[in-house]
């Protein structure tokens, strides 16, 4: 694109607030996609044309709001240029000797007023694929019936000069009222983003599925879906956790929103947690063995868990009885394990610290009562000096200082 400088500066003024108008009403009709506006034609030839008239312009600086127009005038020529480009669709539409809807309903939440999407694409001569969206119409049809959905869409296709036919492809998801609606005079389509949808809703959430009118049909999912279950627990809480870090105060005790002051707790000293593990220059396994210790309890397996939980114990805390998976030793008399797989335990309890004859963990072990000692203290200082909060149960009535 070329620009002039014209001399005389009124002309100049008409032919750029011309130009500007034209291009930034294009770029508004044909590049609606919020993400997607800068790689839309419209947005490139304006911002071409912006460039351009910084350019020519006879001024050392310009003020771009001098140059954008007004979102009133804008609007008032969107619906005449929507007019000019729908008259272009219609007299490409005539062309076709077959083509494919896209159709779809909603209903926005706030208005309660239902819409109906309908979408044209066809191949072209070198099978190339072309999309047009016709548009998102207000239904105002006198039911949602599948008869009248039918009767909505044909008199919107009579616009575009379009009819449905055998040869007329309809992509619909399978909601009961579409199957109907385009059973006749036109060729069906499921919509494949709606099947993996509704399988992923039937493996998750639901207990049976209707094959059809007469045959019903289980889905044995209750593994997967206890643990989205447990999932979505886990997620809401967090999420919960991320609202109560903006108050100064807990309304409710021991609800499920709990879990967020335990987020909160941790992220205190998880610092001073991972320095203290990842030291290099002295031992630190003595700062592990209680927590070790801690998620080797929690491995114990329950009947009332779930499968998922129960493998995942077994895999964590057990290869065969008494015998750690992740150590190569046994936990209670720590001879090594030779092949992994079957151990002969002398059941002589020895302490992996001192070598002595009790549990690792007992307070027997010096080592172990030192660093509880030890841990007790920074934990009784950081409670006095604010650092950490002591958390007691308190009625539910009252709301939990932090």
């Amino acid at each position: 694109m070329t620009f002039i400088l014209l001399y005389n500066h009124h002309e100049f003024q008409e032919k750029l607030n011309y130009l500007l108008q034209k291009l930034v009403h294009s770029c508004c009709a044909l590049d609606a996609c919020v993400f997607d506006v800068m790689k839309g034609d419209g947005f490139r030839n304006l911002a071409k044309t912006l460039f351009g008239v910084g350019r020519g312009s006879n001024t050392s600086s310009i003020e771009i709001t001098d140059l954008l127009l007004h979102p009133t005038t804008i609007s008032r020529n969107i619906t005449r240029l929507y007019e000019e480009y729908k008259i272009h669709l219609i007299d490409i539409c005539e062309q076709f000797t077959s083509f494919c809807l896209i159709v779809d309903q909603c209903t926005e939440a706030h208005t309660g007023i239902s819409y109906c999407g309908i979408a044209l694409r066809y191949v072209g001569e070198y099978s190339q694929l072309f999309t047009f969206i016709i548009g998102c119409f207000p239904y105002n049809a006198a039911s949602h019936s599948a008869q009248h959905l039918r009767e909505f869409v044909n008199k919107i296709l009579e616009e575009y000069k379009l009819q449905l036919d055998s040869t007329k492809f309809v992509v619909t998801d399978n909601e009961p009222k579409m199957l109907p609606a385009f059973r006749e005079q036109c060729s069906r389509v499921g919509c494949a983003d709606h099947y993996l949808n509704k399988q992923l809703q039937h493996a998750f959430q639901s207990d049976q599925i209707h094959l059809n009118k007469n045959t019903i049909e289980k889905v044995d999912c209750e593994l997967v879906q206890n643990i989205f279950n447990q999932v979505k627990k886990v997620v809401s809480s967090v999420r919960h956790s991320h609202q109560e870090q903006k108050f100064s105060q807990k309304f409710q005790t021991y609800s499920e929103t709990r879990f967020g002051s335990a987020i909160i707790m941790l992220d205190i000293f998880r610092e001073e947690i991972l320095d203290a593990v990842s030291e290099d220059q002295q031992p630190s396994l003595h700062r592990v063995i209680p927590l070790r210790q801690y998620l080797m309890n929690k491995c114990e397996v329950k009947e009332e868990e779930s499968a998922a939980i129960i493998r995942l114990e077994v895999v964590l805390g057990h290869m065969r009885d008494k015998c750690d998976l992740i150590h190569p030793r046994c936990r209670s008399c720590l001879n090594n394990l030779m092949d992994g797989q079957t151990h002969d335990c002398s059941n002589v309890v020895r302490c992996a610290q001192c070598d002595g004859h009790h549990q690792s963990l007992s307070n027997e072990c010096e080592k172990v009562a030192e660093y509880r000692f030890k841990l007790k203290e920074q934990v009784t200082n950081a409670i006095s000096t604010g650092k950490l909060h002591r958390l007691v149960p308190q009625d539910r009535a009252q709301p939990m200082q932090f």
